[in-house]
This record gives C-alpha cells, sequence and structure tokens, in this order.
C-alpha cells in the first residue's frame, strides 16, 4: 500500500509515517518510480508505534530498545546431542508470530500434517541502518534454494 493509504488506515499523516521511516521503525521499500509501498505489516506496525508512544515512549525511546535489543541476539549452535528428528510428531506450542500478510499465525493451532516455517527476526546491527526492504537482504524472501523447493511442492 502507498504512504497515503496506510495514513488512512492507521490515522496517521504521512509527515508521521515519514518521521517513523527515518528512525527506521517502519520501512518500506522502494518501487522503480521512487514511490513507497508498504507491506500489510506495516499497519500493524505503526498502530504499535502509536500505542507505545501513547504511553510515553519517544520514537527516540523506541528505537533505542530495538538497538539494545539487537545486542542480546547470541547466535550459538544446537544443543550437544539434540536430534532434531525426535521433533517429529511433537505438537507445537502455543506461539503467535505475523505472517508477511499481517495476520496472526499461532503455531500452537497449526494442527496435525507437515508445517513449514520460515522465521526472519531481524537485519541490522545496533548503529547501522536497516535496509530499506526484503529485497535487499538475500534470503530473506525465502529465495533459498529450499524455499523454492517447498513453494513448488506444497502441494504434493
Amino acid at each position: 500500500m502507498r504512504v497515503g493509504e496506510l495514513a488512512r488506515r492507521t490515522g496517521t499523516t504521512v509527515r508521521a509515517l515519514r518521521y517513523y521511516e527515518s528512525a527506521g521503525l517502519v520501512v518500506p521499500r522502494r518501487l522503480s518510480n521512487g514511490y513507497r509501498e508498504y507491506d500489510p505489516i506495516a499497519e500493524r506496525l505503526v498502530a504499535q508505534i502509536r500505542e507505545l508512544m501513547a504511553l510515553g515512549l519517544t520514537v527516540e525511546a523506541l528505537d533505542a530498545r530495538l538497538d539494545a535489543a539487537a545486542t542480546q541476539v547470541v547466535p550459538g549452535s544446537p544443543a550437544e546431542g539434540a536430534d532434531p528428528a525426535a521433533l517429529v510428531g511433537v505438537r507445537l506450542p502455543s506461539l503467535s508470530f505475523h505472517g508477511t500478510d499481517g495476520r496472526p499465525v499461532d503455531l500452537g493451532a497449526l494442527g496435525a500434517g507437515r508445517s513449514v516455517i520460515f522465521v526472519y527476526p531481524l537485519t541490522g546491527r545496533p548503529g547501522v541502518d536497516l535496509p530499506n526492504g526484503l529485497l535487499e537482504i538475500h534470503g530473506a524472501r525465502g529465495s533459498t534454494e529450499q524455499a523454492a523447493w517447498f513453494r513448488d511442492h506444497h502441494a504434493t
């Protein structure tokens, strides 16, 4: 959606959306004509930003909290002796995420059968500009060979 539509849907102004963008809180992708295009999840992000600001947090405080959270991400390896095959058939816990279409997805509600879940939690480091959109992040759009295989064979 374009910036005007996002402003209308969220009850905010285009100026405020540009401000959130400059702080790196809502990042649209740029079309070839230079227009900004926002994914459906942007509507939820703006609502959350406005809720937190209503509680007294500033945009700068939100940005600082995101930077602080990014420093707490600790890459690691699987626990020694962990066997992924042991997870087959185990029910997933109730854990909610938002899909790329903006709708909530509860892992515990997926039910029986097979589910393929791609999670891309965060791109960036404190003090470094975030990419302008998923198109600038290799693999973030599910463009790996594995993702393409699942896409092409999901009906079988």
